[in-house]
């Protein structure tokens, strides 16, 4: 959460070259997380370097708790799924 804070206040930053746009990452999140209700509110997008790996984060707008989707840049495969809080 503090990450988008941080991207908003901040001078824009450089975001490294990548295979995947937003739009296919966010498309990628919603048909792994399908099974999950809160699925159709995955939309807000991150990316980050981890050991030279570019991963992208996808996170729903959702009071109280939050599905989060983990993505590779460079394969698409998707990491990891986590569903966080009560809802």
């Amino acid at each position: 959460m503090f990450h988008i804070f941080d991207k908003w206040l901040s001078k824009e930053k450089e975001r490294p070259k990548t295979r995947l746009s937003e739009d296919e990452v966010i498309a990628i999140a919603r048909k792994a997380a399908s099974d999950y209700e809160s699925c159709e509110y995955l939309g807000l997008v991150t990316l980050e370097e981890n050991a030279g790996a570019l991963i992208w984060t996808v996170g729903s707008a959702t009071i109280g708790s939050a599905l989060v989707v983990w993505i590779d840049d460079a394969s698409g495969e998707v990491l990891e799924i986590k569903q966080l809080g009560v809802r």
